[in-house]
């Protein structure tokens, strides 16, 4: 009767897809009704090319930013890929037990499946704001007016500045991410284990973790040069 139940669950892929499917018809209508009526107010004042520039900037962020994570994160994920040995699923058929080797494309394409998720959310995260920021940093023109110690035209402290330090804090937690998913890697992989009281690991994910750790490293001595306009632009000095 367990086995019976189990088989009459099988019946219910259909009702999910099509629920997941509502769902998305739903959601894409939704999205479409909203731009709809921003369409219709900003060609009532005159300013539709600027709700299409908007657009275009925001989303574009949004995807920019989900392929460079999703991409890193599967390359990554290739090396540690490299150290996995062949995995095989047994199958029981009656009494007949049968152990088939598990391909290796199912795990790139697992890795892929998982990047790409994983560089939908961040993209996804992305407010409409950076969009603005990156937008205004690439086009803006200069003031005119440098500040007294570092020469630096005003208009770096007010478009360029604040995206740079999104930008390296982004990265810090993709880079940290990044680490933290191949160090589990490895260690479901058997290529860094604990042995003979010390750590060990193979030559693959020695050279790969520390260049992980060098680049956050980098990341951090480039939040601290920046520091230094932050300090001006928040510090409590005259300036």
């Amino acid at each position: 009767s367990q086995m019976a139940g189990i088989r009459s669950l099988r019946g219910g892929r259909v009702v999910l897809f099509l629920a997941t499917g509502l769902v998305l018809i739903l959601f894409g209508l939704r999205l479409m009704a909203s731009l709809h009526v921003n369409v219709l107010w900003f060609q009532s004042v005159g300013y539709e090319n600027v709700l299409w520039r908007r657009l275009a900037w925001s989303w574009g962020t949004r995807g920019l930013v989900g392929m460079l994570v999703g991409a890193l994160l599967f390359l990554n994920l290739r090396l540690v890929a490299r150290t996995l040995g062949a995995i095989q699923i047994k199958r029981r058929f009656g009494d007949l037990e049968i152990a088939e080797q598990l391909p290796r494309s199912y795990i790139l394409w697992g890795a892929a499946g998982f990047s790409a998720l994983v560089g939908l959310w961040f993209g996804g995260s992305v407010v409409d704001g950076v969009g603005i920021q990156t937008l205004l940093a690439t086009s803006a023109p200069a003031w005119g007016l440098q500040d007294p110690v570092f020469a630096r035209d005003l208009s770096f402290y007010v478009f360029r500045l604040p995206l740079l330090r999104t930008a390296i804090t982004v990265a810090m937690v993709v880079m940290f991410l990044v680490f933290t998913v191949c160090l589990g890697g490895y260690t479901a992989t058997g290529a860094l284990r604990w042995g003979r009281r010390s750590l060990m690991m193979g030559a693959l994910p020695r050279v790969h973790l520390g260049v992980l750790v060098a680049t956050f490293l980098c990341l951090i001595a480039v939040r601290l040069w920046i520091g230094r306009y932050l300090l001006l632009l928040y510090g409590s000095s005259e300036v």
